[in-house]
């Protein structure tokens, strides 16, 4: 895995601990998570490749439904 280094303000940093620690997450992973959907909100593609799986799902879903 690669390693990233991020600087922030102390209060920032103190907030995302306090906040992570309430979850019972920590800090990377919370950060982790905001990067992946950071990403992915902004990566059409992935976002039509996850709109047409959805569609293919649903699609499977009421095709099974309609044979019973």
């Amino acid at each position: 895995m690669a390693q990233l280094t991020v600087r922030t303000d102390n209060d920032l940093k103190d907030h995302l601990q306090n906040l992570a620690r309430q979850e019972r997450k920590s800090t990377s992973d919370v950060v982790r998570s905001l990067l992946r959907h950071y990403v992915q909100d902004r990566d059409r593609g992935a976002a039509l490749r996850a709109l047409w799986e959805r569609m293919r799902q649903r699609a499977e879903e009421a095709g099974a439904e309609r044979r019973r």
